[in-house]
């Protein structure tokens, strides 16, 4: 089974790992398949520093301070990526 790991323990943050563990989903914080980054997306780069080894499936929105999208700044990189689209939390 794939294993999980949610970064940020905000509101969006904990919803996501609810939804994750109500769905049997593995959550781990060291042995991981996909990272899930639910910073804004200004934090993204500094928090993904160190997990650049899982698929990463951005949940934020907005555009970097250079102006490129999280996938532009994760295809640079040579990333494995993935986002979760659509009315996330209201």
């Amino acid at each position: 089974m794939n294993k999980f790991k949610v970064i940020g323990s905000g509101a969006f943050g904990s919803a996501i790992q609810h939804v994750l563990t109500k769905s049997n989903c593995t959550i781990s914080e060291n042995d991981y398949d996909f990272v899930i980054p639910a910073v804004p997306s200004y934090a993204v780069e500094n928090v993904l520093s160190t997990h650049e080894r899982a698929t990463v499936i951005f949940v934020s929105k907005g555009l970097r301070h250079d102006g490129k999208t999280l996938g532009e700044w994760a295809d640079d990189r040579k990333m494995d990526w993935a986002v979760l689209a659509g009315a996330h939390f209201a």
